[in-house]
C-alpha cells in the first residue's frame, strides 16, 4: 500500500467509524502497514468498542455488528478485509503482538 491508498484508507476507515458511536478505536495494523505484502496480503483492521445497552459483552457487541461492517466497507476498499475484535484490557494477544510490531491509529472516539 503505498502513501495515497494509506491515506484514502484512513479517511474512508474515519468516517465509517465516527457513524458508529460504539466504536471507541480503528487502527490497522499487519503487513500491509509493515511494508511486507505479498499476493495474499488482507488488510488487518483492528477495532475497540464499548458494549451496548443490552449486549453481554463488547464482544458480543463485535460479534453481532462484524459481517455488516465487513459488507459496508468492502466495496470502498481494494484488498481484502480481515476486521479483528481488540479487547484494550490485553485479552486479545494475536492484535497486542500485530500493534507492538506496528500499526496506525486510524480512528479514537473523543470522550466526552
Amino acid at each position: 500500500m503505498n502513501r495515497q491508498e494509506q491515506k484514502a484508507i484512513i479517511q474512508i476507515l474515519r468516517k465509517w467509524a465516527d457513524k458508529k458511536p460504539f466504536i471507541q478505536e480503528v487502527f490497522i495494523y499487519g503487513s500491509q502497514i509493515q511494508e511486507c505484502v505479498h499476493t495474499e496480503s488482507d488488510l488487518d483492521i483492528g477495532i475497540e468498542l464499548e458494549s451496548q445497552e443490552g449486549d453481554e459483552s463488547v464482544l458480543t457487541t463485535y460479534l453481532c455488528e462484524v459481517e455488516k461492517w465487513k459488507n459496508e466497507l468492502q466495496p470502498l476498499i481494494k484488498w481484502p478485509l480481515h476486521l479483528e475484535f481488540h479487547d484494550f484490557s490485553g485479552g486479545t494477544p494475536r492484535i497486542s503482538e500485530g500493534k507492538k510490531k506496528g500499526c496506525v491509529l486510524v480512528y479514537k472516539r473523543r470522550r466526552k
